[in-house]
């Protein structure tokens, strides 16, 4: 983990020389190519579900960038969050001055396609702004977007701040009690980056379109900050105008005019210095920065500066010049005490720490030695600081256990309130890869959860999609990686065997299981290991027959082994199935014999007898097209095999099948087109309804990295009913690796992973009935009558949860009919829109308030997860989101 993090780190920051973690011109270097996901008008025939609403918290991707600002309750810290695939995003959440995270999975502020870069924020008494850099359009621009006091993004699309020519980046904000003002660095010259600004209303309009020049001096001006006086802002910056990089600034009035039209230097001292910030302490500014005046290490510098833009420290404050670098500083200001708090990151002991220390208003530091604010293992970067009135709260980039952002208190006093710190960017695990087998009841979802390390997880839900678990079952939960493959159903003794790649070894993936009962009880909390054998094991499936599982893999070649239902594998060698290399494997069992089919490039299968002798040694070839064919799945109607795969004969990959007898003869020998649309076909899987097999897969003809998923339903004739494809799932993130199975009737589950969004925003475990009776998830949340009244409380909530409301004309409402009176409800619905507990108006009577103990109406315990609150009658509705912890 730690060489995971030093290479990431300095893939996004270039620290190995301390150089400006910016680009030439200014701008982060966000790590790696972003995948672009383009939205999409939403044509979907199925409705998607959410299969596992339980919340387990991980850190498994990278947060970076922090910054933090305080409101009237909380602070609000904001970053660039990589939970998603198509790229870096914005994220924040909300902290209460006693350290509690109050929004657990973050907030997402901006998710817009390409990355968003360097936030940062401000409060102007009823709402946050935050800015960033943004590059949906190609090229970086400057975005923001306002966030309630609770949490709401306001602009969910984001407000256009500056889109001149070539790049804006590194935005810095400040509110002057009427307008905030944005400041960043601006390529609009094509030559060298300068400092521009605009003012903004609270209400989100921009009051300078065109932008302020702030600095147009030559060579490069970088880094801005600003801080305002109650008369002026004072903008500061370095400037590359003297050769070497100074700090200079410039004050700017409310209406936006540029006081000091040729900058203020403000340091001039030999050598760099780079990266100021500044605060205002009622009197003076304080401006720090990075200074490499010592001609080896950068040291921390700071001046005061005069409302009127005297200088009154030329010299420059030394606040800290301990071995080796300290840089980046940020600083803020108590005025209980009537002290700056500077914080920066200190490389003293080899890697990065945070330190800090307090600086009076006459300039004295008053910790020369620095407050070790973190010191944890690894390294920690790019400090940011607050005051709530009572104590300093830092955040910083933290490499502990991957790139997270922590924080910390700090009393007035300099002591730090939370030594190990505080985690606050933590997110929903991680779901993908799903197999589903129904058991004539529920159907079994098993799949790969977490990132760095995986394990195994399933939840039975029935034929309507509500979770028959409270939580999900953890399967396996092994050191290293779990990779889930598949699971199958053994009637006679009502359990499943779940199978998975392993490497609890740390060398080798090998091929694990463990079986689950019926009633969702873990039968072998370890697992047992399927195949230890030399060389990396890959692609395993599994299906039960008359006794036995049988489980095949690739190890080279194909391989299978029988398992009872005891969980004692009986081939532990394992059975040669292919006598050529082989991969991706997939199995039935058609009563009498097995038929396991595999790619080489080609498709080939053989059949298995329950004994375990393979029947067909040299393989039957089922397409030996031109191009490629990989991806095998299978599934048996009865009376014969039907086959089929990933095909690239026509050049990009697309669907084809082939039926095969039980004698092994293949009958449809040129194979059947099931989709050539534009584009990939990926990924099939197919099941067999009664009447006809049900072929889905993954499909690109909108485009790569723009996957929906697709269907066709194919005769037991091999006639494609459906040869343009049935667009099943269509939503504005990308649905991968799809699963099929048949349940009851004519009922067909098709599970698949993507990103959820809202509450999630990670890939998650999804679902879709066919012909089923999928549950839509309720999204309209929007009141209809504005003096209706809803507050839940506290969020999240542990034990209970407060609902108080008020509903307009409530002496109305008292004279109403009983009919009319019957209309009126609080309901909870959970994160698939699926009715879970309610109250009418003969329970609540007169009352103005309800205490839910996060039971459903059954008096059942629900689990963590995503409620709503829903208050309505035939007039009005509102909806409240609230976080259900265990």
């Amino acid at each position: 983990m730690l060489s995971q993090c030093l290479v990431i780190i300095g893939f996004l920051y270039g620290l190995s020389s301390i150089e400006s973690p910016y680009y030439p011109d200014g701008s982060y270097s966000p790590k790696g190519n972003s995948v672009i996901t383009p939205n999409f008008a939403t044509r979907s025939l199925l409705t998607e579900f959410i299969v596992d609403t339980s919340i387990v918290l991980t850190t498994d991707n990278d947060q970076v960038l922090a910054s933090v600002t305080f409101g009237d309750t909380n602070y609000f810290v904001v970053w660039c969050d990589r939970r998603a695939a198509n790229g870096w995003n914005i994220f924040g959440a909300r902290v209460s001055p006693n350290g509690t995270i109050i929004d657990i999975c973050g907030i997402p502020i901006s998710t817009a396609i390409g990355d968003q870069w360097y936030p940062t924020s401000a409060f102007d008494g009823t709402n946050y702004f935050v800015v960033w850099g943004d590059k949906r359009s190609g090229i970086w621009d400057i975005y923001g977007a306002r966030v309630s006091n609770n949490g709401v993004v306001l602009d969910s699309t984001g407000i256009l701040i500056s889109s001149a020519a070539n790049d804006q980046v590194a935005p810095n904000i400040g509110y002057d009690g009427i307008n905030y003002f944005i400041v960043w660095m601006d390529k609009r010259s094509g030559v060298d980056s300068d400092i521009y600004g605009t003012r903004v209303t609270p209400q989100g309009i921009i009051l300078d379109p065109s932008g302020i020049p702030i600095s147009v001096a030559s060579s490069d001006q970088k880094s801005p900050s600003v801080a305002f006086d109650g008369t002026n802002y004072f903008v500061v910056w370095s400037d590359c105008r003297n050769g070497a990089s100074d700090i200079y600034g410039a004050r700017v009035t409310r209406a936006g005019i540029v006081l000091d039209a040729n900058g203020i230097a403000i340091s001039t001292a030999p050598d760099s210095q780079q990266l100021p910030a500044i605060a205002y302490d009622g009197t003076n500014y304080l401006v720090v920065w990075s200074d490499l005046r010592g001609g080896s290490n950068y040291d921390i510098y700071g001046a005061r500066v005069m409302q009127t833009g005297s200088v009154l420290d030329p010299s420059g404050i030394l606040i800290s010049n301990a071995a080796s670098h300290q840089w980046s500083p940020k600083i803020t200001y108590d005025s209980t005490s009537a002290n700056y708090l500077c914080v920066w990151m200190d490389y003293r002991n080899g890697f990065p720490d945070i330190y800090g220390t307090r600086i009076t208003e006459l300039g004295v530091v008053l910790d020369p030695s620095g407050i070790v604010i973190s010191n944890a293992q690894n390294e920690q970067y790019f400090p940011a600081v607050s005051f709530d009135g009572e104590n300093y709260f830092s955040v910083w980039d933290d490499c502990r256990t991957g790139i997270d952002i922590f924080g910390a208190r700090i009393s007035p006093s300099g002591n730090v309130l939370d030594p190990t710190g505080i985690l606050i960017s933590t997110e929903p695990a991680q779901q993908n890869y799903a197999s589903t087998i129904y058991d004539g009841s529920n159907y079994f979802v098993v799949w790969t959860q977490g990132y760095w390390d995986d394990d195994i997880y399933g939840v039975r839900i029935d034929s309507s999609g509500v979770m028959v678990d409270s939580v999900s079952i953890a399967i396996s939960t092994a050191p290293n990686h779990q990779v889930a493959q598949g699971a199958a159903f053994n009637e006679g003794d009502s359990q499943y065997l779940v199978v998975w790649r392993d490497r609890r070894s740390g060398s080798t993936w090998d091929i694990y299981g463990a079986r689950v009962s019926s009633h969702g009880i873990l039968l072998d909390p370890t697992g047992f290991a399927i195949s230890t054998a030399s060389g990396n094991k890959w692609s395993a499936a599994v299906v039960y027959g008359d006794t036995n599982y049988f489980v095949v893999w690739e190890n080279i070649y194909i391989y299978g082994a029988r398992v009872n239902s005891q969980g004692v594998v009986l081939d532990p060698g394992g059975i040669q199935i292919s006598s050529t290399a082989g991969n991706s494997p997939s199995i039935v069992f058609d009563g009498t014999n097995y038929f396991v089919v595999w790619s080489t490039g080609d498709i080939y299968g053989a059949r298995v007898t329950q004994s375990g002798i393979v029947l067909d040694p040299s393989g039957i070839p089922i397409s030996t097209a031109s191009g490629t064919q990989n991806t095998p799945r299978l599934v048996f109607d009865g009376v014969k095999y039907f086959v089929c795969w990933a095909d690239g004969r026509n050049g990009n990959l697309d669907i084809y099948g082939a039926r095969v007898g039980l004698d092994g003869v293949l009958i449809d020998t040129v194979g059947i087109a099931v989709s050539t649309a534009d584009g990939s076909q990926l990924y099939p899987s197919v099941s067999f309804d009664g009447t006809n097999y049900f072929v889905v897969w993954e499909d690109q003809r909108a485009g790569v990295f723009c996957d929906d998923i697709y269907g066709a339903r194919v005769t037991t004739g091999g006639i494609v009913l459906d040869p343009g494809g049935l667009e099943l799932i269509n939503v504005d993130y990308a649905r991968e690796y799809p699963m099929v199975a048949h349940g009851p009737g004519d009922q067909l589950f098709i599970s698949f992973h993507g990103i959820a969004p809202e509450f999630y925003y990670v890939s998650r475990i999804l679902g879709a009935f066919y012909h089923g009776t999928g549950i839509e998830e309720t999204t309209n949340m929007q009141p209809e009558i504005q003096n209706s009244q809803l507050t839940v409380y506290p969020i999240p909530c542990h034990k209970q949860l407060t609902i108080k409301f008020q509903i307009p004309n409530n002496s109305e409402v008292e004279k109403a009919t009983r009919s009319q009176k019957s209309a009126f409800s609080i309901r909870i619905y959970d994160a698939n829109g699926r009715l879970l507990r309610q109250w009418d108006y003969e329970t609540i009577g007169l009352s103005d308030q309800i205490i839910w103990d996060g039971t459903n109406d059954f008096g059942r315990r629900l689990p963590a997860g995503i409620y709503f609150v829903r208050l309505e009658s035939n007039e009005f509705k509102r909806t409240e989101k609230v976080i259900l912890l265990r």
